[in-house]
C-alpha cells in the first residue's frame, strides 16, 4: 500500500525474455532500448532505418530515435509483431509498451492491480 508503483511486466521479445518492460498508457510509441536490441541479436529482424523523432510533452524537447524495428512480442499464448522505436537509453527499462501495443492487444492495464488484462486464445 498504496498501489502507485509503475506497471512492470516480463515479456518475450523475438524469443528472448526481458523482465523490465514498462507498460505506459501515456506513451505514443513502443520503445526499445538499444542495449535490449543488441541482447536479442537476431540478424533476421526487419529494420527500418528511418525513425522520425519524438517530442516530449510539456517542454517539447526532441527525443532522437535510432531506427524503427518490427519484433514479435509473445505474451502468455499470443504472439504479435509489434513495431518499436529504438532509443539509445531507456534506463532502467528494457522496453516501454505504449498505446500502440495496448490497442493492438486490446489490453487493459491496471496499476492498482499490477496487471495487464487481454483476451487469450486459451479458454
Amino acid at each position: 500500500m498504496p498501489h502507485d508503483d509503475a506497471l512492470i511486466i516480463t515479456i518475450e521479445l523475438a524469443g528472448a525474455v526481458f523482465s523490465k518492460v514498462l507498460i505506459d498508457s501515456g506513451c505514443v510509441a513502443n520503445l526499445l532500448s538499444h542495449d535490449t536490441l543488441e541482447r536479442i541479436n537476431r540478424p533476421d529482424l526487419a529494420i527500418n532505418k528511418y525513425a522520425p523523432p519524438l517530442y516530449s510533452v510539456g517542454g517539447g524537447s526532441r527525443v532522437p530515435l535510432l531506427r524503427n524495428i518490427a519484433i514479435v512480442v509473445k505474451t502468455y499464448d499470443l504472439e504479435q509483431e509489434t513495431e518499436f522505436s529504438v532509443m539509445h537509453d531507456l534506463s532502467p527499462f528494457d522496453a516501454v509498451l505504449g498505446r500502440p501495443w495496448l490497442q493492438q492487444m486490446k489490453a487493459v492495464p491496471s496499476i492498482y492491480h499490477q496487471c495487464v488484462k487481454f483476451i487469450s486464445v486459451r479458454h
